[in-house]
């Protein structure tokens, strides 16, 4: 692979020189002074003529160009990633572009998916543990509010933000914070793209900051501890989820029977039923709270709390501090109590009010499958 820098532009050569193909992109029509590959980081760095310098990030596609067949899908071995710290600041608006953060996936597509195709890209550890799947008919119940790839026929790309899945919400509750999944251990990472029943899968590297005085292990300390912060929260999400529905179903059969022959007794247990399950659900999250400015005007519950300290644990630099494992202590305390008369509600409880719901001769309460997994 030959790269030749001109007075009008800049070409590359995949035979050698024996054909040259111009590689302009969005480069200004200028004189090319210099060019080099960085090798290290496979990128193409350009000294122009009054334009500044210019670099064209991510080679592989280039160096890998001739493995592709004729219209065949095909996915390219990624260059290694780094999990950075993010940066900040402000400039004068004349400063140039970094490139995307995360890992750059290059593929080639025969054609563009229709209506009916499914492309994804999937994300694997080197044990074989999914951490993230990228699709063009993303899965909310696997993928929670993921957005759907566009894609079209030839060279794509597409950048994964060295992110697992993101948490599953609170169907209709506002978010004071993100959910986004918790960061990638730096490691070895498998990607597959799957297009119908063809796959192909290639390595992925994801490097350390090398600006950080940190070790792997502070890496993988940090994962296990967000982790358990995630589940907790998704846990939480869930158990709100179950009793805001049952509470629902209380309700309208309620309504439905008031009137009707139907033992007071049994008005009487669906209403401290639905009473209990509404208090367990004001206790994990806040429902009046809909945008930034309403969280300021009603006490915060669990769900915003656990939301908080998921959100500063998955910190830039890695390690847990003794004040995030006491914060989680203390959460866990108090989920615990909430769980156990979730699960009380939603169980004895529930059967109880259930069976005589049924000798009165009215429909029973029916937790949709959704709202069934376990909350603990």
């Amino acid at each position: 692979l030959l790269y030749a820098g001109t007075e009008t532009g800049i070409y590359v050569s995949f035979d050698g020189g024996a054909a040259w193909r111009s590689l302009q992109l969005d480069l200004p029509v200028t004189p090319v002074n210099d060019l080099m590959v960085h090798e290290r980081e496979n990128d193409l760095v350009v000294a122009t003529s009054g334009r500044s310098f210019w670099i064209l990030d991510e080679l592989q596609p280039l160096r890998q160009a001739t493995e592709v067949g004729q219209e065949a899908n095909h996915l390219f071995a990624p260059g290694h990633a780094y999990r950075w710290a993010d940066g900040g600041g402000f400039g004068g608006g004349g400063e140039g572009q970094n490139p995307p953060g995360g890992a750059v996936l290059d593929f080639v597509l025969a054609q563009a998916p229709d209506s009916g195709d499914v492309v994804e890209l999937e994300i694997r550890t080197a044990a074989g543990d999914r951490v993230r799947t990228l699709s063009t008919d993303p899965d909310e119940e696997l993928s929670p509010g993921a957005s759907a790839l566009r894609l079209s026929e030839g060279a794509n790309r597409v950048v994964w933000d060295l992110r697992h899945e993101a948490i599953p919400n609170i169907p209709g509750a506002y978010v004071f914070g993100s959910l986004r999944g918790r960061r990638v251990v730096p490691g070895e990472y498998e990607v597959t793209l799957r297009v119908d029943d063809w796959s192909m899968s290639q390595p992925l590297e994801v490097r350390m900051d090398p600006r950080l005085d940190a070790t792997i292990q502070d890496y993988v300390d940090q994962d296990l501890f967000v982790a358990e912060v995630a589940a907790e929260l998704a846990q939480i999400h869930r158990a709100a989820e179950r009793t805001d529905d049952v509470r629902g179903q209380i309700e309208a059969i309620l309504e439905r029977i008031e009137g009707m022959d139907v033992p007071e007794a049994v008005t009487q247990e669906g209403q401290a039923l639905a009473s209990e399950l509404e208090t367990v659900a004001d206790s994990l999250y806040q429902r009046r709270t809909v945008d930034g400015q309403t969280v300021i005007n009603f006490p915060t519950r669990l769900k915003f709390q656990y939301v908080f300290l998921h959100g500063n644990a998955d910190a830039d630099a890695p390690g847990v501090s003794r004040g995030s494992r006491d914060v989680l202590r203390d959460l866990r305390t108090r989920w615990n109590v909430h769980r156990e008369t979730a699960e009380d509600l939603l169980g004895p409880r529930l059967d109880a009010f259930n069976r005589a719901l049924q000798e009165a001769g009215v429909s029973v309460i029916v937790v949709p499958e959704t709202a069934r997994r376990p909350v603990s």
